[in-house]
């Protein structure tokens, strides 16, 4: 029987389908074709619903910049883990790995920034630091909120220098400096090539020198380049044996090892 006919007897019958009216709706309404969102947003939006990506990640495009990053979730996570093991276990956690206390430089994406404001009246921030392994609790106190307010915005993709923070084998971070992290488009500091800027680089040594050395000789020996680099011992300034690569990512390690406020850019004299 043809879809008119059956159509007809049950209008003849009183019957009627409780879809009847919409199909009539339907052929008066001239579907639009809308443009796909952003792929940015789409990822937000599934985050948002489901508390987790579905189509990608946004720091995909970070994954070769991720190399010259030392320290990341997957080193918090993994010590938090063992933490929660020797305690089911009833066992001792002096054999934990530990972090606190130590110094680090982070990157990844700012989310669930929330501003507040301390016992004394400062404005300070709490947030997370999203990378590809894990997240991590944030927190920018006063000083150091006031100065980077502007990049703690959720959705900033940042680096992050800060002290670690162990509380009952949970780990946190104090952040003590926000520089931005810009997408990678490129090769960047090549061997042998000249330094972008006219600029040497002074590391000071804050604490035991013969501790810190090797870890800054180590990190100048793998970005090679032009700018000489001058060592702050004592008051007194030597001469770095090799130059290096005029590089964010060297900046973001040095900063690692004695502090954001211990390595300084200088404009070379003209």
């Amino acid at each position: 029987m043809s879809a008119t006919a059956e159509d007809n007897k049950r209008k003849m019958t009183g019957q009627f389908s409780l879809f009847d009216e919409i199909e009539e709706l339907n052929n008066d309404i001239d579907l639009v074709k809308m443009p796909e969102l952003p792929r940015r947003q789409i990822l937000e939006n599934e985050y948002e619903v489901f508390s987790l990506y579905l189509s990608g990640h946004p720091l995909e495009d970070y994954k070769e910049a991720y190399k010259s990053i030392s320290f990341t979730t997957a080193q918090t996570t993994e010590a938090e883990e063992a933490y929660r093991a020797a305690q089911e276990n009833e066992e001792s956690t002096e054999g934990v790995p530990s972090y606190d206390g130590d110094q680090v430089t982070m990157a990844g994406m700012l989310i669930d920034v929330t501003k507040k404001v301390g016992k004394t009246g400062n404005e300070m921030a709490v947030f997370k630091l999203q990378d590809l392994d894990g997240t991590i609790e944030a927190i920018a106190f006063g000083g150091t909120y006031t100065r980077y307010k502007d990049l703690l915005k959720s959705g900033n993709i940042v680096l992050l220098d800060g002290a670690l923070k162990s509380k009952e084998g949970i780990y946190s971070l104090n952040v003590r400096g926000v520089r931005e992290w810009k997408k990678p488009g490129g090769e960047e500091g090549a061997e042998g090539s000249a330094p972008e800027r006219n600029v040497v680089f002074v590391v000071k040594f804050p604490h035991e020198y013969a501790a810190l050395y090797p870890k800054v000789k180590e990190i100048c020996s793998a970005y090679k380049g032009g700018v000489e680099v001058y060592l702050l011992i004592d008051g007194k300034y030597y001469r770095h044996e090799t130059t290096v690569a005029d590089s964010e990512a060297l900046l973001a390690e040095l900063y690692g090892v004695v502090g954001p406020e211990n390595v300084v850019v200088k404009e070379r004299k003209k």
